[in-house]
């Protein structure tokens, strides 16, 4: 239970509002010509990759020895969690995008525990529609590709989408630590790589053969069936809850008295998100993302390289 547990809700942190339409997916691999399997694969060992140092961050500290990381991540959350509330202000209104800010607030208030089981329920649903919009376009046969030139690319795309998706996972990974061992999270992280590497490949499969990379939400437009605009909804709720989770306990960690005023440190992320949203779904997108994607992937890197380093060289000489 505890593997399918963490599975999701590492997926959930994954499935956002940019996965869930296709536009982020497009953004990364959609110019690189290679094989759409490759391109999967890379996805799959990239993600497995960054999530075992997130649990190796997440269980050690790593990732809160410095105080100026805290308000580097907690600015790198913030990004994040403004697409999301722009992707809901693009689908469902201004009106959809204060509820899912409100619905969000309160599930980050009822604590990891309860937390988790949500997710768990909500990103199941998720997981069933997308595989259901996109599962037809298995049966469809796509022209050949055999360029495979952009291979080093890809590998650099795909380590930085990674480090995108797995930005939120050390905070989720030191809350989960007391409740799981080990071995419960990287299974957890191996399975999660794997259902990663299948809807991507699902999801660019079928924008290719609908032509719809141009689009705005580009699963929207392969879809229009009213299941995936909910699921696409859901699925930026999830990344919502799941980024404003991880901005309290940065903001926490780095201002210790606000430990007694999470509702106000909820209601003031959530008020500037709103209004940052405004800048646009598309534009955060494109800009933001790779950005993110670099200074994680880098972080996460250096921080596993340091503590191998001190780990070593701090082991006492034997005779």
């Amino acid at each position: 239970m505890g593997v399918l547990t963490m599975t999701m809700l590492f997926i959930g942190t994954i499935i956002g509002a940019g996965f869930a339409t296709g536009a982020e997916i497009v953004t990364f691999f959609g110019g690189l010509g290679l094989p759409l399997w490759l391109i999967a694969l890379l996805v799959g060992v990239a993600m497995f990759a960054l999530i075992a140092l997130s649990i190796h961050c997440g269980y050690t500290g790593t990732h809160r020895q410095h105080p100026l990381l805290n308000y580097a991540f907690i600015g790198l959350y913030f990004i994040m969690f403004t697409a999301m509330t722009a992707g809901v202000t693009q689908l469902a209104g201004v009106g959809g995008s204060l509820l899912s800010l409100i619905v969000a607030g309160m599930v980050v208030c009822f604590g990891f525990e309860r937390l988790t089981r949500f997710n768990t329920l909500v990103v199941i649903s998720i997981i069933i529609v997308l595989f259901g919009v996109c599962f037809r376009s298995l049966v469809i046969p796509l022209d050949p590709i055999t360029t495979y030139h952009a291979i080093p690319q890809g590998i650099l795309w795909a380590t930085l989408y990674a480090g995108l998706n797995c930005m939120m996972l050390p905070e989720l990974v030191a809350a989960a630590a007391p409740r799981y061992r080990k071995r419960t999270l990287y299974t957890a992280g191996l399975v999660t790589a794997v259902i990663i590497a299948v809807l991507v490949y699902l999801i660019l499969k079928t924008i290719v053969i609908t032509d719809t990379a141009d689009a705005a939400l580009p699963l929207l437009a392969c879809s229009h069936h009213p299941a995936t605009f909910i699921v696409i909804l859901l699925a930026m709720l999830t990344s919502q809850y799941a980024a404003l989770f991880a901005i309290v306990q940065k903001v926490q960690i780095a201002l210790p008295k606000t430990k007694q005023k999470t509702r106000t440190v909820l209601l003031g992320i959530s008020g500037l998100a709103f209004i940052a949203s405004f800048c646009g779904f598309n534009h955060i997108v494109q800009w933001g993302y790779p950005l993110i994607g670099v200074l994680v992937s880098c972080f996460l890197f250096f921080s596993w390289l340091l503590a191998w380093w001190r780990r070593v060289f701090r082991q006492p000489v034997r005779h």
